[in-house]
């Protein structure tokens, strides 16, 4: 799985949602003062002594890491998926056909879904 880039996938416009997620942004932001404030004794000001852009930056990269990792591990996602595609082919009234093209859709699923240790960490195999 390591180093794919094909994850970017074409998304269709948005449809209503359950949550408005600018006030849980606000919240983050007063999170954030109160934690800058407690830990530099003072909020983020203009003209501080440091480059903004550099710090910015670095932020980014941090941010750009973490956005990867949550892709790498959507191991979640990938399972529900797989819940989805067993309810479709175990339902009374599928018809053989079908259940069998959804288990092959199960199977490819499952190939995505990388082998874990028992710590979660990728199994790397071995060719001997």
């Amino acid at each position: 799985m390591g180093g794919e880039t094909d994850f970017v996938k074409r998304q269709r416009a948005p449809s209503p949602g359950q949550t408005d997620v600018s006030p849980l942004l606000i919240k983050d932001i007063e999170a954030r003062n109160a934690h800058g404030l407690k830990k530099y004794g003072t909020r983020l000001q203009t003209h501080n002594g440091r480059d903004a852009l550099v710090d910015l930056y670095e932020e980014l990269v941090d941010a750009t890491q973490y956005a990867r990792q949550v892709i790498e591990e959507d191991l979640y996602g990938k399972l529900k998926r797989v819940r989805d595609i067993l309810r479709k082919a175990t339902k009374f009234d599928t018809p053989l056909f079908l259940s069998n093209m959804l288990i092959r859709d199960l199977l490819n699923e499952l190939e995505e879904i990388p082998n874990l240790d028992e710590h979660g960490r990728e199994e790397t195999t071995t060719g001997t």
